[in-house]
Order: C-alpha cells, then sequence, then structure tokens
C-alpha cells in the first residue's frame, strides 16, 4: 500500500516538473581537456633498482624483514589439500616449490618516495593500477621505517641519502612521528595538547 502511494507521489512530481521546466536540461558531454598529470617521481625514473637500494641505505639489496623466496603455489586451498594429506601419509610429504622475491622497479620508486615524504612530514598518496602491488609497498614502507627507527636509535641518523637529516624523529613514544623543525617546536607542542 505504502510503495503505490510512493509511486503515485512521484509521478505527480516528475510531470509538475515536466509542467514547470522551461528550458530542458542539457548536457554538456564533451571531454576536458587533458590535465597536465605528474607523477611525483619523475626525479626517480632514470634510477636503477641498485641506485634505490642504495638511496635507501640498503647495501644487501633487501627490504629489511622480508623475505627473499616465497611459496611458487600461493594457492591457500591447494596448500590446506597438502596439510592433510601429510597429515595421513608422512611419507608422501611433498616439497613446496619456492621463488625469489623482490619488490619490483616500481614498487622501490614508491617505497623511496613515501619515505622522502614522512621523513619530511609531507601526506602520501600512492595510487597504482589493480595487481601493480600497492599492499607490499605500504608493508615495505612499514618495515623500513621500523628499520630506521632502530637504525636511528643506534647510531643518531638515517641509513642512504638521508643519513644527515635529523628534521624528523620517527616513531616519538607519544606518536607516529614527532616533527622538530626549524625552532617550530614549541608551536607544536602546544598543537600536542589538543591531541591524546
Amino acid at each position: 500500500m505504502e510503495v503505490r502511494s510512493l509511486l503515485v507521489q512521484l509521478a505527480e512530481r516528475i510531470e509538475n516538473h515536466k509542467e514547470n521546466a522551461e528550458d530542458p536540461i542539457e548536457l554538456d558531454l564533451e571531454p576536458e581537456d587533458a590535465v597536465d598529470w605528474e607523477e611525483g617521481v619523475e626525479h626517480l625514473r632514470s634510477k636503477t633498482e641498485d641506485e634505490l637500494y642504495e638511496m635507501l641505505g640498503f647495501k644487501e639489496k633487501k627490504i629489511p624483514f622480508f623475505v627473499s623466496e616465497i611459496d611458487k603455489d600461493t594457492d591457500i586451498g591447494a596448500q590446506a589439500r597438502e596439510n592433510e594429506d601429510d597429515a595421513e601419509d608422512d611419507e608422501s610429504a611433498v616439497q613446496v616449490q619456492k621463488q625469489p622475491f623482490a619488490l619490483k622497479w616500481h614498487q622501490l620508486v614508491g617505497v623511496t618516495k613515501m619515505i622522502q615524504r614522512a621523513l619530511t612530514s609531507q601526506p602520501v598518496l600512492l595510487m597504482d593500477d589493480v595487481g601493480l602491488g600497492k599492499t607490499v609497498q605500504v608493508l615495505a614502507l612499514f618495515t623500513v621505517m621500523a628499520y630506521y627507527r632502530k637504525f636511528y636509535s643506534e647510531t643518531q641518523r638515517y641509513p642512504g641519502i638521508w643519513g644527515k637529516h635529523r628534521s624528523v624523529h620517527l616513531y616519538s613514544n607519544k606518536k607516529l612521528t614527532d616533527i622538530h623543525r626549524n625552532g617550530k617546536l614549541d608551536e607544536l607542542r602546544k598543537g600536542e595538547k589538543c591531541y591524546p
């Protein structure tokens, strides 16, 4: 009953709108001019993987805390079936094949840029197509930041090209970042009182 009432009201409003509309609505369906878009990593385009690892401060060409090999078959269902089979017959244990794992060049560029922005307290927007590894880049960012925190606590400097960079102290005990910049510490401390 209520649905009919709503449909009648809707039909009346549409009819009233048609009667009161002086000019039909025209839509501009012509595409806008292309926007001159910058990716923000143009300065890293000529860098090799080795150079990017060096910039990050990783001589061993590996992201800290990341494994260097992963299972070739990552089908969880297949792994569960293998585990069931192994439990039934230990003699027929299946050898899991491994494959090397390392970040791809574009992922290293993303991690390098995110670290740069984190160390200068700038926001980060990581945009890429589906399936190109944004999740692994964010995980790498967290592990690199954890490594940097430990490295800084031991050496009072950051690794890589940020060795003498002292403007940001990652991971203070109070909050994620504790910014120390050009005499603005008092101003920042006043702002801290607003946040738990």
